[in-house]
């Protein structure tokens, strides 16, 4: 399924597994497993005391970029890759590019996982919070271009 994918968005855990191996060289290693044609991103990476970064590897480009942001403490996480790549998918179909669509797909998640904290649900993990307005543009370039 890879080669016909234009992203995957595997964890640190998840890309340790597809790669067979520990994350040594992420810069390396991301471009291992865009060895299919498709771009990567690798989530949730340690880097440092209170920080975090995914890394994208674009394989039109063959560029790699660093996310860092802070690390947002709460067990309220569950849905976070599925409402990540979900953000990245839906601006990439409103036609931002990959790099774009990745960063504003950042900024939401940030905002769902932040927004998510505020809840307290029973004993174990809870979810993101991914249920508000985040850009008015995008759904108003949908309409104009119709």
């Amino acid at each position: 399924m890879f080669p016909l994918a234009t992203l995957i968005t595997p964890n640190w855990r998840e890309a340790e597994v597809l790669l067979g191996h520990k994350l040594e060289n992420v810069e390396e290693d991301i471009k291992e497993l865009g060895r299919w044609g498709c771009s990567v991103i690798i989530k949730s990476i340690a880097s440092g005391e209170g920080w975090l970064s995914d890394y994208l590897y674009d394989a039109k480009t063959n560029k790699v970029r660093e996310f860092r942001k802070p690390r947002i403490i709460t067990r309220n996480v569950n849905g976070t890759g599925d409402s990540f790549s979900s953000a990245i998918a839906t601006y990439i179909a409103t036609k931002y590019e990959l790099e774009e669509a990745v960063e504003k797909g950042e900024e939401f998640i940030s905002r769902a996982i932040s927004l998510g904290a505020e809840y307290e649900f029973g004993h174990g993990f809870g979810p993101v919070h991914p249920c508000f307005m985040e850009d008015k543009t995008a759904h108003q370039r949908i309409y104009n271009e119709k």
